[in-house]
């Protein structure tokens, strides 16, 4: 009897133990999913044009952001000299431009086979090494944070923070210019990504 009464106060105890760690677990937030929208349709930037080119990517998906560092900008361009190119955006539920880099890259070029990768926590900016060979020297496929050489092109501080709180939905315009000749190159294609953790997740 005395082991009988033993061994249930051992059960017992194991079970508390047990419904004690299942009551200290926190339960995990779900993750938007990951989204990505493309345009691959070579476009030519207009050389030495005011106006410049405008691509437009129409996102589908009614949600917010939650977290501007898991948005990640992909571009890959064709162009003979990196240093009088722009590109900026804007967000269908804001207005206002926004730069992510200008001027910079020096004499080198963009190589289509190149994948230039923008997002809020990379740190190398486009290098404006002089030690340029024209016109072999290319820009690198590489991970870069927003940058400009140019005071009246407007960056922001940091990259896609304008995004915070803002929905998605709608036409995506991202702008690209050329400041001057002759030199004209093309757009091969670019990417938004949202990465998994950058929206809200809506309970249906």
């Amino acid at each position: 009897m005395k082991t009988i009464k033993t061994t249930i106060a051992i059960l017992a105890m194991i079970m508390i133990t047990a419904c004690s760690g299942d009551d200290s677990k926190t339960t995990e937030e779900p993750l938007s999913e990951r989204l990505e929208y493309e345009n691959n349709t070579e476009t030519i930037i207009p050389d030495g044009s005011e106006t410049g080119v405008t691509i437009i990517l129409n996102v589908d998906e009614d949600k917010n952001v939650i977290d501007p560092s898991k948005i990640f900008l992909e571009i890959t361009l064709d162009h003979q000299i990196a240093v009088d190119l722009s590109l900026g955006y804007t967000m269908p539920s804001a207005s206002q431009f926004q730069g992510i880099f200008s001027g910079l890259g020096g004499l080198n070029k963009f190589s289509r086979e190149n994948v230039l990768s923008f997002n809020a926590t990379h740190t190398a900016v486009i290098s404006e090494n002089p030690s340029f060979l024209y016109p072999n020297s290319t820009v690198p496929q590489g991970n870069y944070k927003q940058a400009s050489t140019n005071s009246e092109f407007p960056v922001e501080t940091s990259l896609f923070s304008s995004m915070m709180s803002k929905n998605i939905n709608g036409a995506w315009k991202f702008f690209l210019k050329d400041d001057f000749g002759p030199d004209e190159g093309k757009i091969i294609k670019i990417k938004l990504i949202f990465d998994e953790g950058a929206l809200e997740v809506t309970n249906n």
